[in-house]
């Protein structure tokens, strides 16, 4: 628990103060994407041995109901009362491009397939990040006319596809889609053995100063 947005950077600190430790943070598309998304970028830059577990649900499902960086373009939103203008940023491809070790998308429909990419991110050394795409029937449901909270357990099978078909669709198709799957997962050193690692050489160099 802590600040606003600052989950990342709390995660930061422990890191560096107990690197032996694992570290798993839950987190909003709200709170990750908008006002902690520096965090984010640089959280996996640095390949924190960190894991990040974001419950997407495409606004800000527990302030009202605002759109975040993550809602879809022409979609309401208590902030966007007419359709949102902005179009949505795929975080876990700039997370991928920023240099984590491994990230992943499902959906909690997909239950088997989400719990087995937080598993997989659990297990990664260096920055993992899973992103769960999850419904919000209060607001975002409600104001876009997306029926019961079952429907949208349905709509959420339908419109999140495997990678590679989704990796198919054009440019605009993409837009009613989401992709689930795997988009990076490599091996990496991490931050802090990188750390110690130089440390190391250094002090050697320097004949044990």
């Amino acid at each position: 628990q802590g600040t606003h947005g600052r989950t990342l950077a709390f995660a930061t600190g422990i890191n560096a103060a107990q690197p032996d430790l694992k570290i798993i943070a839950f987190l909003g598309d709200g709170d990750c994407y908008a006002i902690g998304g520096n965090h984010l970028l640089h959280a996996a830059r640095r390949n924190l041995n960190i894991t990040v577990i974001v419950g997407n649900n495409c606004n800000y499902g527990m302030t009202g109901g605002q759109f975040s960086p993550a809602t879809p373009a022409k979609k309401l939103t208590s902030t966007s009362r007419f359709g949102k203008s902005e179009y949505p940023i795929d975080m876990c491809n700039l997370v991928a491009e920023a240099g984590a070790s491994f990230v992943a998308r499902s959906s909690i429909y997909h239950t088997l397939e989400l719990f087995s990419y937080i598993k997989q991110a659990i297990a990664a050394q260096g920055f993992s990040f899973v992103e769960a795409l999850l419904p919000c029937p209060t607001y975002y449901g409600r104001y876009n006319k997306l029926g019961t909270p079952v429907e949208m357990m349905q709509r959420l099978k339908n419109i999140c596809i495997p990678l590679k078909e989704y990796e198919k669709l054009g440019l605009e198709e993409r837009q009613n889609f989401y992709w689930r799957g795997i988009k990076i997962q490599r091996e990496k050193e991490d931050f802090h053995t990188g750390y110690i690692r130089q440390y190391d050489n250094y002090t050697t160099e320097k004949g044990g100063d």
